[in-house]
């Protein structure tokens, strides 16, 4: 019996799709198998950086355990009110509680409040205050001026004293007032930011 070679055409959309087809096949899988060596590499680098290995009969190593306790935790107070006396005042601000880290310190410094000298402005309160007389007061810190320190007035780091201001009180200045000055209250605000730092 004579055998007869049959040879089936594919018609030109089935040709193309099939091309297609394999064409996406080809980029697709050249994308995952990229990923997969990406990630492999990845992790065996990480298992080589992190790992320590030993090549000697006998040999000995040291390993690190590691715990974090993550519960830094703090409570500044301060004054509810400054009044400033007829001789220097001095005000204290303090800490209820400080958990920290070895490697950490609470900072306080004024934020507003102060001139770029020190000075806290008092102004008499009245219906005009826009052009009311004012006081002034410098403010000190161990007869430094709080200027030399970049306006910080509170610090507190770990250790056995650490609700301890290290820094100390803070002392304003009696305010110049003669027989001129125009009687009532003078008041000014002092805004306090406190902040986490590095020690």
């Amino acid at each position: 019996m004579e055998r007869k070679n049959t040879i089936h055409l594919l018609k030109p959309w089935k040709l193309f799709a099939c091309s297609f087809l394999e064409r996406l096949w080809i980029i697709m899988g050249k994308k995952i198998f990229g990923v997969l060596l990406t990630i492999f590499l990845v992790f065996a680098v990480t298992i080589n950086v992190n790992a320590a290995t030993l090549t000697e009969d006998g040999g000995s190593v040291t390993v690190p355990v590691r715990y974090t306790v993550d519960n830094t935790e703090y409570i500044i107070t301060f004054p509810a009110e400054i009044t400033v006396g007829n001789e220097d005042t001095s005000f204290e601000i303090k800490a209820e509680k400080m958990n920290l880290r070895p490697d950490e310190e609470v900072v306080v410094l004024i934020k507003e409040g102060c001139d770029p000298s020190g000075n806290v402005i008092l102004k008499r309160q009245q219906s005009d205050l826009e052009n009311a007389p004012i006081l002034t007061t410098s403010l000190t810190q161990s007869g430094i001026s709080i200027v030399d320190n970049d306006f910080v007035v509170g610090k507190f780091i770990d250790g056995a004293d650490s609700t301890v201001n290290t820094m100390g009180m803070v002392t304003m200045s009696v305010p110049v007032v003669d027989e001129n000055t125009k009687a009532g209250d003078y008041i000014g605000t002092l805004q306090f930011e406190v902040e986490l730092r590095k020690a």
